[in-house]
């Protein structure tokens, strides 16, 4: 699972300084209302495909 880590945080985690227990502190569910998701094309899964119409969401 990925971590999504919200953006007043970036700095502290990105940060080498940051203590190993605030850094796992950090490392909480997001919210869900905060997330965003939609289907996309196909188009995605191959490599060769590029562009801003790949972000775009299908019916």
């Amino acid at each position: 699972m990925p971590v999504i880590v919200p953006r007043v945080l970036w700095d502290a985690w990105l940060s080498r300084g940051t203590p190993l227990d605030e850094a796992a502190a950090m490392l909480d569910r997001y919210p869900a209302n905060e997330m965003r998701a939609w289907k996309v094309s196909r188009a995605v899964n191959t490599p060769r495909n590029d562009g801003p119409a790949l972000l775009v969401p299908v019916a």
